[in-house]
């Protein structure tokens, strides 16, 4: 069904902020526990998961140095607005119809190869659920459970790596590739191969 949905729709911009706004916030809860102290926190641990995942630098001590009215909330909302921000800066660089064709065929394309991979993971479960009657278990209802576990886990992982591939994908303007195919090669190379 996601599947049909993406091929009859051009804009998914409202389900990619949605699934971004999941991931930053699974992100942030893992360093920055609800209802923890602040003493709790690991905003290092943090701005080093918001750069390798997004691409992004964040000062989340200055900026708690900053503002000493700054809660696990307010926080929340700050990093996931620079989140956002950044997204919106990138989508600038490039035209908004061209950044919602590279997001639908993102996702449409890390969607079949996760569905593929599930199938071949639903193959490998069947073929050795048998096994779970010899450990005084029902067969059938492991399959559904650990099945269920599997198809949540491969939505979270779709979700994720769409996240974190537009996150950092370069875009290249004509001016970009027109510097390149202008600059001067090298005037003095050698060659040497042996013999």
């Amino acid at each position: 069904e996601w599947r049909n949905e993406l091929l009859e729709t051009d804009d998914i911009a409202a389900d990619i902020q949605s699934m971004r706004n999941d991931i930053v916030h699974g992100l942030y809860d893992s360093f920055i526990p609800p209802g923890s102290l602040d003493e709790m926190w690991e905003t290092h641990g943090l701005r080093d998961a918001l750069e390798h995942e997004f691409g992004i630098t964040a000062d989340i001590g200055r900026w708690l140095e900053e503002d000493q009215t700054l809660n696990e909330e307010s926080l929340r909302d700050k990093v996931t607005e620079h989140v956002e921000q950044t997204s919106r800066d990138r989508e600038k660089v490039i035209t908004p119809d061209l950044m919602r064709r590279i997001e639908r065929d993102f996702m449409l394309d890390v969607l079949d190869r996760h569905w593929k991979e599930h199938l071949i993971a639903m193959d490998h479960l069947r073929q050795g659920i048998g096994l779970r009657s010899f450990a005084a278990k029902k067969p059938e209802q492991e399959y559904k459970r650990e099945a269920f576990d599997m198809f949540e886990k491969m939505l979270e992982n779709i979700k994720h790596e769409v996240i974190t591939i537009l996150a950092k994908v370069q875009i290249r303007t004509e001016q970009d590739v027109e510097a390149v195919e202008n600059r001067s090669p090298e005037q003095h190379m050698s060659f040497n191969h042996p013999s």
